[in-house]
């Protein structure tokens, strides 16, 4: 598996699955903001 697939399964994830990241970040951390920058 080379880069560019790489790089592609992990935009379909965070397409997927963005927003989920960022609320379970969020539950850690209690900051909109730092949950984002975690995730993204």
């Amino acid at each position: 598996m080379d880069r560019e697939e790489k790089d592609s399964i992990l935009e379909k994830i965070m397409i997927e699955y963005g927003n989920e990241l960022v609320r379970l970040a969020f539950s850690y951390v209690k900051d909109a903001e730092i949950a984002k920058d975690l995730v993204y």
